[in-house]
C-alpha cells in the first residue's frame, strides 16, 4: 500500500514538473465576431518593454544610390520598391534625370535595365505614386499624371492600361478588381480623408474596407527646411490572395480581407498603457 501511494506521489510530482517545464503558451486569444476570426495579442511589443527582439536581420547587400555607378543611371529620388518571384528588385522613382520611372536590379543588387519611359503615350508614365509586382510578375503602376493604372510585362512591354479616378492611388488585384485609396478633400478643415475601397473593373465603387487616415490637405502640407513634406505611407500589403491593411491611427490593428473585400480576420492587441506610443503599421510582403 505504501509503495502504491509513493508511486502515485512520484507520478503526480513528475506530472507537475512536466507541466511547469512546458513552454508557456503564447498570450493570444482567438474569438469569432460575426463569422470573422479575431486574434487578440496580449503581449507588449519588444520595443515598448525595452527588451531585444528575437528577429535577426543579416545584411546581404546594399544598393547605394549615392555611388558613382548608380548616379550615372540618373536615380536620385526613390519612391519605393517591390520584388518579383525570381528575386529581382524593381525601384520606382518619380524624380530622376534618366527619362525612365522604373529601375530593375537582379537578386544581388546589380542594375539590369530601366523600364517605363516618361511621357504621355501608351505604356509611358508621368507621375507614379505606387508600384506593385503581381503574383504573375506583372508590373503594376498607379500613374496619377495620366490617370491610368499601367500594367507592364516583366520585360517592360505594355500589357494593358486601365482608366482610374482622379486622385486614386490604385493597384490591380488578381481577380480583376481594383484596390484604391481615394482622396476626399475637406478644404474647410484643411485635411484630406483617404479611405481604402474596392472598385469593379469598370471603376465603380463596390465596398469601403477602411476609413483610412486623415492627412493634411496637400495644398497645405507641412514644410521642412522649405521642402514640401507628406507623411503618407503605403496603406496596404497584398500577398497570397489576401489584402492586409494597417492604419497608424488605429494603433496595433491589422485587417485581413479577401479580394472581394470581405473581412476574414482581424489582428489586434489589448489597449496599451496611455503613456506609451502605439506602434505604427509596417508593410511586409510574402
Amino acid at each position: 500500500m505504501g509503495i502504491k501511494i509513493r508511486n502515485i506521489l512520484v507520478f503526480l510530482l513528475l506530472s507537475a514538473m512536466a507541466i511547469a517545464c512546458r513552454p508557456k503558451q503564447d498570450k493570444v486569444t482567438k474569438i469569432q465576431e460575426d463569422k470573422v476570426e479575431v486574434i487578440i495579442n496580449h503581449l507588449e511589443p519588444y520595443h515598448l518593454k525595452g527588451e531585444p527582439s528575437h528577429l535577426n536581420l543579416e545584411n546581404l547587400f546594399i544598393i547605394d544610390f549615392e555611388s558613382t555607378d548608380i548616379a550615372k543611371i540618373g536615380i536620385w529620388n526613390i519612391g519605393g520598391f517591390d520584388i518579383d518571384s525570381k528575386g529581382n528588385i524593381y525601384v520606382w522613382s518619380y524624380q530622376n534625370s534618366s527619362g525612365y520611372s522604373i529601375f530593375k536590379f537582379d537578386p544581388d543588387g546589380k542594375y539590369m535595365s530601366s523600364i517605363g519611359r516618361r511621357g504621355q503615350g501608351p505604356g509611358e508614365i508621368v507621375a507614379p505614386v505606387y508600384l506593385r509586382i503581381s503574383e504573375q510578375d506583372e508590373i503594376l503602376i498607379s500613374d496619377v499624371g495620366r490617370r491610368k493604372l499601367i500594367v507592364l510585362k516583366a520585360n517592360g512591354d505594355l500589357s494593358r492600361e486601365i482608366q482610374i479616378i482622379v486622385g486614386d492611388e490604385t493597384t490591380l488585384l488578381e481577380n480583376g478588381k481594383i484596390l484604391a485609396r481615394k482622396s476626399i478633400f475637406r478644404p474647410e478643415e484643411g485635411i484630406a480623408e483617404l479611405p481604402i475601397i474596392i472598385r469593379s473593373d469598370d471603376a465603380k465603387e463596390m465596398k469601403e474596407l477602411q476609413q483610412g487616415e486623415k492627412a493634411p490637405n496637400w495644398a497645405r502640407v507641412k514644410k521642412i527646411n522649405g521642402i514640401a513634406y507628406n507623411s503618407s505611407y503605403r496603406p496596404w500589403s497584398i500577398a497570397q490572395g489576401h489584402i492586409y491593411i494597417g492604419n497608424k491611427e488605429s494603433g496595433y490593428e491589422f485587417l485581413v480581407y479577401d479580394f472581394n473585400g470581405n473581412l476574414i480576420k482581424k489582428i489586434s492587441a489589448v489597449q496599451l498603457r496611455k503613456n506609451k506610443i502605439l506602434p505604427s503599421c509596417t508593410q511586409y510582403r510574402r
